[in-house]
């Protein structure tokens, strides 16, 4: 009665191995690959600011087009730092001495509405990005997802432009945290 019949046992060895072939393959090739997309995109969107520049629809020597483009600069090399910890805690805690990088006060300054429109729709991209691949990058997010993936959709019907705010800040204030340890580190 208590005894495991030998062809229950060889089911649960092969679902124990399977599960560790996919723990594997998540947190090795897995999480390469979705940085390297990231990454791609990110320089695909730093292209396309610099062929807007390169049309003169905005000077290179703008403050604008340089911080922007230092913003995509410092995301594609912190990229491997996103996580969603660290967004949460960002969102939770609000650090009070870290400026927040505002693409809006940037975009605003830039004189051609036109050109404004698409550096902001670039920017908006590159959250985007950042967004998913922190969820792509998660197990736990991968799986609460599935779960509440119906409940999402509601709640960003309801509240997109603020969630995407909150989450961007985040992102933004995660990447200025790291460049700012990065530069102490090096002044040492």
């Amino acid at each position: 009665m208590g005894s495991m019949s030998a062809q229950m046992f060889v089911n649960h060895v092969e679902l124990l191995l399977a599960a560790a072939v996919l723990v594997a393959l998540f947190y090795g090739p897995w999480q390469s690959f979705v940085l390297e997309v990231l990454r791609q995109n990110l320089f695909n969107l730093r292209d396309s600011l610099f062929l807007v520049a390169a049309d003169r629809k905005i000077s290179f020597e703008s403050p604008e087009y340089r911080a922007i483009r230092e913003r995509f600069n410092m995301m594609i090399r912190y990229a491997h730092t996103l996580n969603w910890s660290h967004v949460l805690a960002h969102i939770i805690c609000k650090p009070r001495d870290v400026k927040a990088f505002d693409i809006n006060e940037l975009v605003a300054r830039i004189e051609n509405p036109e050109v404004a429109k698409m550096v902001l729709g670039y920017y908006q991209r590159a959250m985007i990005y950042a967004a998913l691949a922190i969820v792509a990058r998660s197990l736990f997010l991968l799986i609460t997802n599935m779960v509440f993936f119906p409940f999402a959709i509601v709640l960003l019907m309801l509240n997109a432009r603020k969630i995407n705010e909150r989450v961007g800040r985040a992102i933004n204030t995660d990447i200025d945290v790291e460049q700012g340890r990065k530069q102490l580190v090096a002044a040492s």
